[in-house]
């Protein structure tokens, strides 16, 4: 136990959840706070579906982690993919074993208007974007995420909709880029993702560089056979190709900006760092769902 010692951290005040390695063994508990001068001081630690000591346990089973509302459908392939990376993060952040060790998830696949190879008709795809959210929050959502990049085109409009947080893609993937430390990236995304500069403001924000590729015409076309369910070796080569032409120009890394592209190219296919955008918000999404984050040391 953590007798007689304090913990300084980066916590939500809300609820919390910590992971105690003892033994080599990992145990999910449930937090109690007690705020000072410098942050918060841990006051009591307790199972994770029952209260902690003096706690009222209330009508239901106690809340350990944020409910998550995902908008997905965009494509339907990537929310599985997205679904799968966030529950193999709850296994990876924090050891989760058993079924209750998971957070709430709420997926709503939300069938919009083609949006890949261009906005179209931008008039009837915002309002069935916003009608998503809202749907995901009238539920009970505690914070929603969309694993669609290019859909990111409308993220500020949907934001101003809702009154909880909205975690964006392009956000989450810059900051992670940034935490390695390139300074120069090659993006592969849909037409409307690179026509439209949806990842522009967010990487310059970081001073990134981004390198598109010229043959852009090739790389919807492989996505949109995504969509279909074709998985072709042949366009994993065209893929290949590109990736090697983005190295030319001086990408030190490659973004997979558009999240039906992680269905046919994995890593092990290229010889460079592969960003995984459905991977990235996955990871950010279950470190905000846990309410914390990394301990600070006292001083700091």
């Amino acid at each position: 136990m953590l007798k007689g010692s304090e913990v300084l951290l980066d916590f939500d005040l809300s609820e919390c959840r910590i992971v105690l390695t003892l033994a080599g063994k990992s145990d999910s508990r449930r937090l109690s706070f007690e705020e000072n001068g410098r942050g918060g001081v841990i006051k009591s630690i307790g199972d994770c579906g029952s209260p902690g000591p003096g706690e009222n346990p209330g009508p239901g089973p106690q809340k350990c982690m944020k409910t998550i509302g995902v908008l997905g459908g965009m494509g339907p392939e990537s929310t599985a993919m997205f679904y799968q990376e966030l529950i193999k993060q709850c296994q990876k952040q924090y050891g989760a074993q058993y079924d209750k060790d998971y957070p709430e998830i709420l997926i709503y696949n939300l069938p919009i208007p083609d949006i890949v190879e261009g906005l179209g008709n931008p008039e009837r795809v915002l309002p069935a974007l916003i009608e998503g959210i809202k749907r995901l929050e009238s539920i009970g959502v505690d914070f929603i995420t969309m694993p669609c990049n290019t859909a990111e085109y409308f993220y500020r409009d949907m934001k101003k909709e809702i009154s909880i947080p909205f975690l964006s893609i392009i956000e989450e993937t810059a900051k992670k880029v940034k935490s390695v430390g390139y300074k120069k990236v090659g993006l592969l995304a849909t037409e409307t993702t690179i026509v439209n500069g949806n990842y522009n403001s967010a990487f310059e924000k970081f001073e990134i560089g981004l390198v598109v590729p010229e043959e852009q015409d090739k790389v919807t076309r492989i996505i949109l056979n995504i969509l279909a369910g074709k998985k072709l070796e042949k366009d994993k080569e065209v893929l290949k190709t590109i990736i090697r032409g983005l190295k030319n120009k001086g990408a030190e890394a490659i973004i997979l900006g558009c999240t039906d592209i992680p269905v046919l190219l994995k890593q092990d296919d290229v010889n460079v760092e592969v960003f995984n955008t459905i991977e990235v918000l996955a990871e950010s999404t279950i470190r905000y769902a846990t309410g914390f984050n990394l301990v600070k040391k006292r001083g700091d």
